[in-house]
């Protein structure tokens, strides 16, 4: 998120103050277990930071974070769980469906209560998802054509239209489907046959018997993606 504010210098408070105090804080959490480049990294940080004059001489000797339980806000963490399980979730369909990078593709988000703060988000969404978001209100609402993803606290539905070209994506599929039925129809054949099944030895016989296994399940779903389609 703090990527995206400083690429698109969007107005604001700048993020960077944030980010050094964290990763700061981190080399100060690290230095005990990796001493040696968390006090080259520390010393590097500090001689950049305004202000720091007063800084302990070392990373030794400087005072280790302890937590504040007033930093602690359970409705950001949740809201962040949501925003993260969304993003991934549109990104590992564009992935199932090999969309290429450069391709916006449309997702209508029904997430309920946490709607109006994700709306502060949909340019993360936009540029992390490579997604262009619709935040939705009321009840989830897809049509035959659309592919839903259900998650702990949204819904995700998005156009099949917008993810692929339909008619070449069934081209494909024809195509893998026939490979994948002469690979079944031969193993099948094979694993009739006696002369193979007495002659071959055991681990042999039973890993045609899992590659069998294996393309006839990837059959089936690809068979049934193409009756979607």
């Amino acid at each position: 998120l703090s990527k995206i504010r400083l690429q698109k210098e969007a107005a604001g408070p700048s993020p960077l103050p944030v980010l050094i105090h964290v990763m700061e804080s981190s080399l100060r959490l690290l230095h005990p277990f990796m001493p040696f480049v968390t006090e080259e990294l520390w010393q590097q940080l500090n001689s950049h930071i305004p202000g720091e004059k007063t800084a302990p001489e070392s990373i030794m000797i400087s005072s280790y974070p302890a937590a504040e339980e007033k930093a602690h806000d359970e409705a950001s963490e949740n809201l962040m769980v949501t925003l993260i399980d969304i993003i991934r979730a549109i990104r590992n369909i564009r992935a199932e469906h090999k969309v290429e990078l450069g391709h916006i593709i449309e997702a209508r988000i029904y997430a309920g209560d946490a709607g109006k703060e994700l709306e502060h988000y949909t340019s993360a969404i936009e540029f992390l998802a490579r997604a262009k978001p619709a935040l939705c209100r009321g009840n989830t609402s897809a049509g035959d054509e659309d592919m839903v993803t259900v998650l702990n606290k949204a819904d995700i539905v998005i156009p099949l239209k917008s993810l692929i070209d339909v008619e070449k994506e069934k081209e494909r599929l024809s195509r893998e489907i026939e490979s994948l039925e002469a690979d079944v129809d031969r193993l099948t054949r094979r694993l009739q046959d006696e002369k193979f099944l007495t002659r071959a030895p055991e681990a042999v016989v039973n890993k045609e018997k899992s590659n069998l296994e294996s393309r006839t399940e990837k059959l089936q779903k690809l068979k049934s993606e193409f009756t979607r389609l």
